[in-house]
């Protein structure tokens, strides 16, 4: 994996946003786009995942490794929406978590104020306009022009994709092939797409909420924390990925979904879902 700074050609010194590309971009004939959660640092996942587990588990290193076994050998963009803050002191990209915990001149200083101009990277000054020129410039001018693209968008990454894709479908929907979104989001173009719901039910059972998100809808099998489902349900986002590249024309069918029934004295709201 290469690490690529945006804007592209920008040098190191200049302020920038990293992110990563896998070497076979300008030459792949499919395309996965991994768009990431606001408050995690590049490449990360889950930290928690990361200290519960491992290093691997917890970025995006198992789910690298998981694309690239692909016989079709897809390519990989690891987009960054949450290190957009240009840090000058450090000449470096951070996230606000960051931004908030840089050294201060004493214990009780408040935090750094952020200069619209001076702290922000241009064309990608905050995850709507990173989303964006990923999709405008970074796959346009890296990738083939025919190359089919697979989206997976997390938690407040989600809406921003799918925003985006929503404004431009009329440009993408030859090339978006399939979007996963880790979260419930309204997406009109469902049967090209699935949403993996925090839900403490076996994973991949599928959940109603078709309806309501435009999708499919399955669990992630995690039922606590947001930032846990990618660790979990990547395997299964690929597995969908391969069935729409391998069947031409492929278009997802309402699932099957039994609504849990109540318990004595449970409510709507109560539900784990």
């Amino acid at each position: 994996m290469n690490l690529t700074l945006l804007p592209l050609g920008t040098p190191h010194t200049e302020p920038h946003v990293p992110i990563y590309t896998s070497t076979n971009v300008p030459t792949c004939t499919r395309l996965i786009v991994y768009i990431g959660e606001s408050w995690q640092d590049l490449g990360v996942l889950a930290y928690r995942t990361i200290g519960q587990e491992s290093i691997a588990s917890g970025s995006v290193v198992d789910l690298v490794r998981a694309i690239q076994a692909d016989a079709d050998s897809p390519g990989i963009i690891i987009a960054n929406t949450g290190q957009l803050i240009w840090y000058r002191g450090g000449q470096r990209a951070v996230t606000q978590t960051t931004w908030v915990a840089l050294p201060r001149q004493t214990a009780v200083s408040p935090q750094m104020e952020i200069d619209e101009v001076k702290n922000r990277v241009p064309g990608n000054r905050d995850a709507g306009e990173h989303v964006a020129y990923i999709f405008d410039n970074v796959i346009p001018n890296m990738a083939r022009k025919d190359v089919k693209v697979d989206v997976i968008a997390m938690g407040d990454g989600a809406p921003e994709a799918v925003r985006y894709l929503r404004e431009t479908w009329d440009k993408w929907d030859k090339n978006v092939q399939a979007v996963t979104l880790g979260t419930g989001f309204l997406w009109s173009e469902g049967e090209r797409a699935r949403a993996y719901i925090q839900c403490a039910e076996p994973l991949d059972m599928p959940l109603v909420g078709r309806e309501s998100f435009g999708c499919n809808c399955y669990s992630a099998g995690e039922g606590e924390i947001l930032e846990c489902i990618m660790p979990k349900a990547y395997k299964s986002m690929l597995k969908f990925f391969k069935l729409v590249d391998d069947v031409p024309g492929y278009r997802e069918l309402a699932a099957v979904a039994e609504e849990k029934p109540l318990e004595d004295g449970e409510t709507d709201e109560e539900i784990e879902f």
